[in-house]
């Protein structure tokens, strides 16, 4: 009897505690059950970095889960210098040293060494392939300037803002790809060139309203609808409808699910619909027509 319980009591000793929660959006981790949670992070060999820049790098990743991986830390670490324009950036030598390595996540303190290298600025944006807007136009949309510090991830919130500049044009299946080339690398000032290769796609159309709902709900929000057929379709304008309409709607309407977009890829119009009761869309056929590529995502 005595030996059963020191063996359960040993187990409850050894059992994994619950210790710390993965900040939001930060649980880098494979293996859920598992891994480590950085509490402290100490930068080494750094010469160039200001106390700011320094603590906006910390700040990225305390607090984040990732599986036991020097390798994967050191390249989230290089990205973050990265994200700040230093490029060349080499991060070596990364050290965990655990705390409680009883608990899931285990917390740690992180030391690695860092050469930052230098700061690089954008040079030139190119563009290659657009046609429904101009070089100048599109250099306007896009947030990074030449001669402004070369911020990795902003570029894709660039290609973001690209991407809606084109949709409201009706290109919904637009493509960019993005070349990123670094110029200068022996100057005090280096460069970054950016270019993007640009697939515009078709140029939709608005087709129709289609309304699933009472005929007082279709009424009201048909009226107000102003996106005339046959004009290029604006994809932007769905959910600023929706915004601007909202008495109209039910309080449990949610977007993400009552709105559809649908394509007729073989005249390159586009169907919208506004689905408020599921009931009265069961008997419909929706869905993209002659469109053998994935439709692009919807704003």
């Amino acid at each position: 009897m005595g030996r059963h319980l020191a063996v359960f009591v040993m187990g409850l000793m050894l059992s994994p505690i619950l210790h710390s929660q993965c900040a939001a959006k930060q649980d880098h981790r494979a293996n859920k059950g598992k891994g480590i949670i950085v509490e402290n992070v100490i930068l080494d060999g750094t010469h160039s970095l200001d106390s700011a820049e320094i603590a906006g790098v910390v700040g990225a990743i305390s607090g984040s889960c990732f599986d036991e991986a020097p390798d994967v830390i050191a390249q989230f670490i290089r990205g973050e210098l990265q994200s700040r324009g230093y490029m060349m950036a080499k991060v070596e030598h990364v050290r965990i040293e655990p705390g409680d390595v009883l608990a899931v996540p285990k917390p740690v303190s992180i030391k690695a060494d860092v050469t930052e290298g230098l700061l690089y600025h954008v040079g030139d944006l190119r563009f290659q392939g657009n046609e429904a807007f101009t070089v100048e136009q599109l250099a306007h949309a896009f947030p990074m300037k030449p001669g402004g510090i070369f911020n990795r991830s902003r570029l894709s919130g660039g290609m973001s803002a690209l991407r809606t500049l084109y949709a409201s044009a009706g290109y919904i299946d637009v493509v960019f790809i993005p070349e990123v080339q670094t110029q200068s690398a022996q100057s005090e000032k280096p460069q970054v060139l950016i270019t993007f290769v640009i697939d515009e796609g078709k140029q939709y159309h608005m087709a129709k309203l289609r309304v699933f709902g009472t005929k007082e709900q279709a009424a009201a929000l048909e009226r107000h609808w102003n996106l005339a057929q046959g004009t290029p379709f604006d994809a932007t304008y769905p959910h600023k409808f929706l915004e601007e309409n909202r008495e109209v709607l039910p309080d449990s309407f949610q977007e993400r699910q009552g709105l559809r977009i649908y394509r007729d890829c073989r005249d390159a119009t586009v169907t919208v619909a506004i689905i408020v009761d599921w009931r009265e869309a069961t008997s419909e056929s929706l869905s993209d027509t002659g469109c053998e590529q994935p439709k692009a995502s919807q704003l």
